[in-house]
């Protein structure tokens, strides 16, 4: 078996290519999503979160979160 450290994952690609999770910050939990006329949608443990520099604006950081089944591969550095 594979072990793989949240803190050392490089890269995450999905449907739309590669991303680049600001170091230390790709996390597996919970998410829930909350909106102002419903309850929170929660999608569970799956579910991976990063933040990474904005592909439109290089000084801006946004926050990617993904069920773990839309990861296609990851890199890890050792």
């Amino acid at each position: 078996m594979l072990d793989i450290h949240e803190n050392n994952i490089s890269a995450v690609l999905l449907n739309d290519g590669w991303h680049q999770p600001i170091a230390g910050t790709f996390k597996i939990g919970d998410i829930r999503i909350h909106a102002e006329a419903a309850a929170g949608v929660d999608f569970g443990r799956s579910s991976a979160t990063w933040d990474e520099r904005s592909a439109a604006a290089a000084s801006t950081m946004v926050t990617v979160s993904a069920p773990l089944t839309s990861i296609l591969a990851i890199q890890q550095t050792k």
